[in-house]
């Protein structure tokens, strides 16, 4: 889990899974998937989601992983916004219904092959 602190108080956070952990929607060893990403209302648009998915991007990227995962639902607009301006692209054929009615649209970013795994462009660096 990676957060997001401003004038000392947690703004967002984020969880992610990296295997061996289970997952829900990774398909493979060299996928992370996000779980959750949440921002406090008062801190949106600040850009501490984009910070947050950076994070987890820069770290997928460092630790090897071939591509980043993710759900949200439908109605998640702004999710969906985010998510898009950072290079992620919809994966509906890991779309799914976990419980009758409740649809979970899947998105996935390829990270490019760096040598030394160096982080994609716009990624924080190790620090």
């Amino acid at each position: 889990m990676l957060v997001a602190v401003r004038a000392g108080e947690i703004v967002g956070t984020v969880t992610v899974r990296v295997p061996p952990q289970p997952c829900e929607i990774a398909a493979s060893e060299d996928e992370h998937e996000i779980r959750a990403l949440a921002v406090l209302p008062q801190a949106r648009g600040l850009g501490v989601g984009g910070a947050l998915l950076r994070a987890v991007i820069g770290n997928a990227a460092r630790r090897g992983a071939r591509r980043v995962v993710l759900c949200t639902l439908p109605q998640m607009k702004t999710a969906q916004r985010l998510y898009s301006a950072a290079g992620f692209r919809r994966l509906p054929g890991r779309d799914s219904e976990p419980v009758p009615g409740i649809v979970l649209l899947a998105y996935a970013l390829d990270l490019p092959a760096a040598a030394g795994g160096a982080a994609p462009a716009g990624t924080p660096a190790a620090g």
